[in-house]
């Protein structure tokens, strides 16, 4: 049930950080200059999954178990336009999303931990296809 607990909460944390976000499109000018189109609020298609995970002992008021200490994860953003993802990035690394420990379901904090990006971006004209990113973050679970 923990687990299944971690992985509700760190979707959902990733997933308002999103939502949070004005993401705008990218338009470049036959002139060669980049202008960004404020208008409309774009959302992405977004995919969490988990990718690895790291275990280590601990000593939960007085019981020694082995559980994870570092998960990490991967979200990927597909957008159906060019876009800046600049204002994403900095939210995620200024203010790292911070899940709170849960007593009553035996949880602890855990600080999602931004890792890498890898970008995919559309030809600057005539675009069939939109910006993808995959991020990778650890979800860092803080001792007991």
């Amino acid at each position: 049930m923990v687990a299944e607990y971690y992985k509700t909460k760190i979707c959902q944390a990733v997933s308002d950080l999103v939502k949070s976000v004005h993401f705008r499109e990218v338009k470049h000018a036959d002139n060669g200059e980049i202008n960004l189109i404020e208008d409309e609020r774009i959302y992405p298609k977004v995919y969490t999954n988990e990718t690895t995970a790291f275990f280590g002992g601990s000593n939960y008021k007085g019981i020694f178990q082995i559980e994870k200490s570092t998960w990490n994860w991967q979200v990927k953003l597909n957008f159906s336009v060019q876009v800046l993802l600049e204002e994403f990035e900095r939210i995620f690394c200024e203010t790292p999303p911070l899940i709170p420990a849960d007593p009553e379901n035996k949880t602890r904090q855990v600080r999602l931990i931004f890792k890498e990006a890898d970008y995919m971006h559309p030809p600057e004209y005539d675009a069939a296809t939109g910006t993808q990113v995959t991020y990778t973050f650890d979800a860092d679970i803080m001792p007991a």
